[in-house]
């Protein structure tokens, strides 16, 4: 299983890419698409009442073997990118 898998080094800051414009989004999403293969993580605030129920997810995340974007859902530009990012057949996640 996991401990079969070679060690991977991670990333160094500058290789993760928080877009923030339009353009800059579909950049991204040009660039995970090219690889075709992906990782994928969401992350959402925590909650802490019991009830409470979350809002999120508020980040969207997307590993390729050498970088990364981090695409943060309260900005407009990132959620239909990210949305069709995650329902391509074109994108192995």
């Amino acid at each position: 299983p996991t401990a079969e898998l070679p060690p991977f080094p991670g990333l160094s800051p500058d290789r993760i890419h928080v877009p923030h414009t339009q353009a800059e989004c579909e950049a991204a999403a040009r660039d995970i698409l090219a690889v075709g293969v992906a990782g994928f993580d969401t992350e959402a605030r925590p909650t802490f009442r019991a009830g409470e129920k979350s809002t999120g997810p508020h980040v969207v995340q997307f590993a390729l073997t050498d970088r990364a974007y981090i695409f943060q859902l309260n900005r407009p530009a990132t959620i239909p990118i990210v949305a069709d990012l995650l329902s391509s057949e074109r994108l192995l996640k």
